[in-house]
């Protein structure tokens, strides 16, 4: 089908990708981490949508567009609608004290003051990090086969639905 683009390695079948590479974060204040929750459906929509400006300039057909991008770098935005899903742990050694961040409202979780002004996309010919999420997250390992919770399967009667619905694989994929 070759809809896939290179930056996003397909499967094989032609008709999907998926994501390679590590969790965005940054450290908002001392030991308290912001971060962004990787999902593969979302990942090509939001390059698309973040990069429209210059992908108009290609003008053509999907394939065309996808070539486009995998020659293109630059920083661009990510609009408001397109954020990923962000999220912090009360305590960085429990998994299951993750909760989700309102964008519009960090100071809630960080403090007064604290505020989210952008989020930007950058398309770059860098190296995927590697090993920066597990020095932060060091259990990030031990959750490839186990949610958040401890729970083997994802389950709607979770105390925490959120720590049911999370492995590692929604912030590193190897």
């Amino acid at each position: 089908m070759g809809l896939d683009p290179k930056w996003l390695p397909s499967n094989g079948g032609g008709g999907h990708s998926w994501i390679k590479g590590e969790s965005s974060f940054v450290e908002v204040a001392p030991g308290k981490y912001l971060f962004a929750v990787l999902r593969d459906q979302d990942e090509t929509g939001r390059a698309v949508h973040s990069f429209s400006s210059q992908i108009h300039a290609f003008n053509g057909t999907t394939e065309q567009i996808f070539h486009g991008l995998e020659t293109m770098q630059g920083t661009h935005r990510v609009p408001r609608p397109l954020y990923p899903t962000l999220v912090t742990f009360d305590d960085l050694n429990d998994p299951s004290s993750v909760r989700l961040v309102d964008p519009d409202h960090l100071d809630v979780v960080f403090g007064s003051g604290v505020t989210l002004n952008r989020i930007t996309l950058e398309i770059t010919n860098s190296r995927i990090t590697n090993g920066e999420l597990e020095n932060v997250l060091k259990w990030i390992p031990n959750y490839y086969v186990a949610h958040f919770d401890g729970a083997r399967y994802e389950t709607m009667s979770a105390p925490n639905r959120l720590a049911n619905a999370l492995t590692s694989g929604a912030f590193k994929v190897p």
